[in-house]
């Protein structure tokens, strides 16, 4: 099996886990669940913007320094993606705790 192929299926099967764990956070608050959220979404969001990163950005289409800026720049926004919602978690009520907090005004 091709590592592509397993990645794609590793993705998939992530993305199949997490449909339980968003209503599951939504009546489970805490330092662990926030946590698990953080972990899930920012993975979920890395893959899905570097899938777009990978179509879009070859250096066929946009040259060589430009798609390796951009292959970086997913990272980048990846590493402050988690970064951020670390310190929310850490430093404010939560990712599960804010959602419950927006939802009931």
């Amino acid at each position: 099996m091709s590592v592509p192929l397993r990645q794609f299926q590793l993705e998939r099967y992530f993305a199949a886990g997490m449909v339980p764990l968003i209503p599951a956070a939504y009546f489970i608050h805490g330092p662990v669940m926030d946590a698990l959220l953080t972990v899930a979404l920012t993975l979920h969001i890395h893959w899905g913007v570097q899938g777009v990163i990978q179509d879009y950005a070859r250096p066929f289409v946009i040259g060589d320094v430009a798609a390796k800026a951009a292959r970086a720049g997913v990272y980048v926004i990846t590493a402050t993606l988690l970064a951020g919602l670390l310190h929310f978690n850490t430093n404010d009520v939560g990712i599960t705790k804010a959602f419950e907090l927006v939802f009931s005004l």
